[in-house]
């Protein structure tokens, strides 16, 4: 009876192994994927509220740069890398892209500026974050792509209110 099943044990491996294996290891990426664009949006909300809360008629030291709005940005997003890191802030006489993060954490380039820092403008934040996922190469369309490059986006627009 033992002659039959010689070599089942590998096949049952084959055979439900490695895509349970494969199967578990996507859902472990697409979960990082999901908590990076989470923590994305949530430091895009930052950066629009930090800017905000510093319009004209606010008390204390009002005068706010980018680099101030670029660490707080870096500092909300935990476990995102600042060289991946893509910023524009657009406030109504127009927008900047700051990119990578970490090259304009010194800037003392004011934002707003002085005529965009009054209430009922919009200020209006997008960060972009590139991921690199070795999983990708799986994905239909990338047959010759051993890595591709995927880019998050999150966007948050707040208006000045005092």
């Amino acid at each position: 009876m033992r002659f039959g099943r010689k070599g089942s044990g590998a096949l049952e491996f084959l055979l439900l192994g490695i895509p349970s294996l494969f199967l578990t290891l996507s859902v472990v990426e697409m979960s990082l994927g999901m908590w990076q664009y989470h923590t994305l949006a949530e430091s895009a909300a930052a950066g629009a509220r930090y800017v905000i809360t510093h319009g004209a008629d606010c008390s204390g030291t009002c005068g706010i740069n980018v680099g101030n709005v670029l660490t707080k940005i870096a500092n909300t997003g935990v476990g995102l890398n600042s060289n991946n890191l893509s910023v524009t802030l657009t406030s109504t006489s127009g927008s900047n892209t700051y990119s990578p993060v970490s090259s304009y954490l010194t800037s003392t380039t004011a934002f707003p500026p002085a005529a965009d820092s009054t209430a009922g403008n919009d200020i209006t934040v997008t960060l972009s974050y590139t991921v690199a996922n070795p999983f990708t190469m799986f994905w239909p369309g990338a047959a010759s792509m051993m890595e591709k490059n995927l880019t998050l986006q999150a966007v948050s627009r707040q208006r000045i209110v005092f």
